[in-house]
């Protein structure tokens, strides 16, 4: 079962795929106490306002983790990007954002996770002006929970509510 979020006005909302969750949990389980996460891949609808979570990597071989840090290496993942850029038109897939565990804490992000994520967004390097940060906090798969942001271009981070209503596609 897919996860939706969205802002209170509905302008911004993220679904994120059963199979996206699942990496997400697993590696959070697998590295538990030490925090981890990984890229966010996927696509936006065709009314631009939903972004459709269809993958979560988990940390690359070059990633470094602790009880309270997390630092995601690159290797590997500018080819695999590329390869999904590559695609047809239809079958093109992106980079959408950041996900990451707080564990045994609440799914908040700390100042330097505002921080990389504001650098994001306004880096040229990413072409992500808006990306979205997924944090699992907590001791997985117990008890746990999922907080999803959105960091626009030069405005206030937005949390996203959980939502019930069906994505368009």
């Amino acid at each position: 079962m897919n996860a939706s979020f969205s802002s209170a006005d509905e302008r911004f909302r993220v679904e994120l795929s059963q199979a996206a969750l699942d990496v997400m949990m697993e590696e959070a389980v697998k590295s538990y106490p030490n925090e981890t996460g990984g890229i966010l891949i996927g696509r936006y609808t065709r009314s631009r306002t939903t972004a459709l979570v269809e993958r979560a990597t988990p940390p690359t071989a070059d990633s470094r983790a602790g009880r309270t840090n997390f630092y995601r290496g690159v290797r590997g993942l500018q080819k695999l990007l590329r390869r999904l850029w590559r695609r047809p038109i239809e079958e093109r897939r992106y980079y959408l954002g950041e996900w990451h565990f707080h564990p045994g804490a609440n799914p908040a992000p700390s100042p330097s996770d505002k921080d990389q994520m504001v650098r994001i967004s306004q880096s040229e390097e990413y072409q992500c002006p808006e990306p979205i940060l997924v944090i699992i906090g907590g001791q997985p798969p117990r008890e746990h929970a999922l907080a999803t942001w959105i960091f626009r271009r030069n405005s206030a981070p937005l949390e996203l509510g959980e939502a019930q209503a069906a994505v368009p596609r």
